[in-house]
């Protein structure tokens, strides 16, 4: 079995940038659940949480759908954190239990549902020739030779 080491060494990049952008979320998230719960009031609590729902959950769903560039992963962060927050706000108020405390806790549970598994996540071996480190190579590796030549 032979694997490009081009490949590797991008994989190892794409895994190191969302663990990045993954220990990000959770700080962001951390952050904003310390100025909840002690109620610090002032201008730090209104940007840390006005950023944290404008941004956060969507870029958590956007470390769901693989490599993409900057203005792409920027869109979707401000696209889907407007859709999550819409959502979770009207099923607390179909609930009955519309409150700004619950809204973001709820924001913050998605939010580490997937930051926290990807912030795990361990990325394919420094040595391409080193299989048994860090997460299997892509499946069409393990096709026979002639079948993964036809695939590419």
């Amino acid at each position: 079995m032979t694997v490009d080491r081009r490949t590797v060494t991008v994989d190892r990049r794409i895994v190191t940038v969302d663990r990045r952008i993954a220990v990000g979320l959770i700080a962001l998230t951390i952050a904003t659940a310390l100025l909840v719960v002690l109620d610090v009031g002032g201008p730090a609590r209104v940007a840390v949480t006005l950023g944290f729902t404008l941004v956060a959950p969507g870029l958590a769903l956007s470390l769901l759908m693989g490599p993409m560039s900057i203005e792409a992963r920027l869109l979707v962060a401000l696209a889907g954190s407007a859709a999550l927050a819409t959502v979770v706000s009207v099923a607390l108020a179909a609930a009955g239990g519309l409150s700004g405390g619950l809204g973001l806790t709820a924001l913050a549970a998605i939010v580490s549902m997937i930051a926290l598994p990807v912030a795990r996540r361990r990325g394919p071996p420094a040595d391409p020739t080193d299989m048994t480190a860090g997460e299997p190579p892509d499946h069409r590796t393990d096709l026979p030779q002639e079948t993964a030549r036809r695939l590419r």
